[in-house]
C-alpha cells in the first residue's frame, strides 16, 4: 500500500493503512516477546502487502480491539473495504455494516493519488523524434520546475490524467503502476514513464 501512491489522511493525520500508534505499541510488545502482538503484526504486514484474507482479519482486529489495540472503526472499515474490493464478499458485508452504523471518513474509501508534489523523472518515447527526458519538481502550489522548464501541473485522479503545461502541454493518461513507476500514454500515443525520485510525501 505505501507504494500505491499518496493516501488521504484519516482524522489522526495518518494514512488509513498506517495506524502509527498501534504499530509502535505492538512493535514494542513484539520486541518484549508478546506472541499476540507478533501475530497481530504478521497479519497487519500481510494485509498491507495485499493479502485479502489478512485484510479481512486485520479489519476484524481493528473493529473489536483485538490483542490489546484500541478499536479503530475507520481502519476496520478501510481493511474490510480493501478486502471487499478484491473479491471477499464477507468483508464487503462487514464494510457495509460499519458504513451504515458509523460516520466513516471519506478518506477510508478513497483510492490513493498516483501523482503528487515532489520530485519526478519523466521519459517520453516517440517514434518520429528523439525521446524527452527530464526531472521535475511538482510543487504543492500547482507549479513545476526542472529540466530548463517551468509551468503548471495538475492531476485528475478520476481520469488518471497528469498534465504539465509549459511551452507545450503534456497530457498523460496513466495506464499502469508498479512500485514507484507509472506507465502512460500521451495524446499522440507516445509511451511515457513517470517515476518518483524523491522521498514519498505521505501526509
Amino acid at each position: 500500500m505505501p507504494m500505491m501512491g499518496r493516501w488521504s489522511p484519516l482524522p489522526d493525520g495518518m494514512p488509513p493503512w498506517l495506524p502509527f500508534h498501534a504499530l509502535l505499541a505492538m512493535s514494542q510488545r513484539e520486541h518484549a516477546g508478546d506472541d499476540a502482538a507478533r501475530a497481530w503484526l504478521d497479519a497487519y504486514r500481510r494485509a498491507v502487502q495485499g493479502d485479502v484474507m489478512a485484510q479481512a482479519r486485520i479489519g476484524s482486529a481493528f473493529e473489536h480491539g483485538e490483542a490489546g489495540v484500541a478499536p479503530d472503526p475507520a481502519r476496520a472499515f478501510f481493511f474490510y473495504y480493501r478486502a471487499g474490493l478484491a473479491g471477499d464478499a464477507g468483508a464487503t458485508g462487514e464494510a457495509l455494516r460499519l458504513k451504515d452504523a458509523l460516520d466513516i471518513p471519506a478518506a477510508a474509501m478513497e483510492e490513493p493519488t498516483l501523482v503528487y508534489p515532489g520530485q519526478w523523472r519523466w521519459w517520453r518515447e516517440e517514434a518520429d523524434r528523439p525521446g524527452t527526458r527530464l526531472v521535475v519538481e511538482l510543487g504543492a502550489d500547482g507549479r513545476f520546475t526542472g529540466g530548463g522548464a517551468h509551468g503548471l501541473w495538475s492531476y485528475d485522479s478520476a481520469r488518471h490524467i497528469v498534465t504539465l503545461a509549459h511551452h507545450e502541454t503534456w497530457r498523460v493518461r496513466i495506464l499502469g503502476c508498479r512500485d514507484t513507476t507509472l506507465f502512460g500514454q500521451d495524446a499522440r500515443g507516445a509511451l511515457c514513464i513517470i517515476e518518483r525520485t524523491g522521498p514519498g510525501r505521505q501526509p
